[in-house]
C-alpha cells in the first residue's frame, strides 16, 4: 500500500511575532470560544499538498532548486482581515514578496502540483473554523483594530504529517534563502 503525507510549507515568523500571535490566539479562544487555532504554531503556508512518500523527493529537489534565487526580505504584518465567515487573521502588508516566491515554487514546480497546492493570498491565522456568531462578534470587536510588526523571512520550513488519526506536523526540512542570480544561458561566440 501506497503510503501518502499530507505537507506545509511555510515561513516561520520570529519569536517575537510568534508570541503576539499566540497571545491574539488565545484572546480569540477566552473571549469566543475559538480554540481550534490556539494549539497550532504561527506560520504563514505557502504550499500546502499531500503525495506518496515517492514522489515527495522529487518536490523537495525542486523546492531546495527555488530557494536558491530567493533572496531574504522583510516580512510586514499590519491589522487584520477575514476569510467570511470562518476564519481571521494578520493581514501580510508584504504580499507581493511572499507572492514573488509562491510563483517561483509554482515555476520549479510546474507538473509536480495542482495550482491548488499554492496559497494565493498569504495570511497568518488567529482564528479559523469559526462559528458564524463567533465570527460576527469577533471581526465586530477587531476589524479596526491596530497591529504592525514584522519579521525576516530568511527561510521556508518543510513539515509533514502522515495521514493518519492524531498525526501532527513535523519539521522535516529548512530551506534558506540564498539570493544567488538564476543561471542565464550563456552566450557562444561562434554557431559551431
Amino acid at each position: 500500500m501506497e503510503i501518502k503525507a499530507e505537507y506545509l510549507l511555510v515561513l516561520s515568523p520570529d519569536g517575537t511575532v510568534k508570541l503576539k500571535a499566540n497571545e491574539l490566539k488565545r484572546i480569540y479562544n477566552l473571549r469566543y470560544g475559538c480554540s481550534f487555532s490556539e494549539g497550532l504554531t504561527p506560520h504563514i503556508t505557502l504550499l500546502n499538498f499531500v503525495v506518496s512518500e515517492k514522489v515527495s523527493e522529487a518536490i523537495i529537489n525542486r523546492i531546495e532548486n527555488a530557494t536558491q534565487s530567493i533572496k531574504p526580505f522583510e516580512v510586514k504584518i499590519d491589522g487584520f482581515d477575514r476569510f467570511p465567515s470562518h476564519t481571521i487573521y494578520l493581514k501580510i502588508s508584504s504580499r507581493e514578496e511572499v507572492l514573488n516566491i509562491i510563483n517561483e515554487l509554482f515555476d520549479n514546480l510546474d507538473g509536480y502540483l495542482p495550482k491548488s497546492a499554492f496559497c494565493s493570498e498569504p495570511h497568518l491565522t488567529i482564528a479559523k473554523k469559526m462559528s458564524a456568531n463567533q465570527f460576527e462578534q469577533a471581526w465586530l470587536d477587531w476589524q479596526n483594530e491596530k497591529y504592525t510588526s514584522s519579521f525576516l523571512g530568511n527561510e521556508m520550513i518543510l513539515l509533514k504529517r502522515v495521514l493518519v488519526e492524531g498525526s501532527k506536523y513535523e519539521a522535516i526540512k529548512h530551506f534558506a534563502f540564498k539570493g544567488l542570480e538564476k543561471n542565464k544561458p550563456q552566450l557562444t561566440l561562434f554557431n559551431i
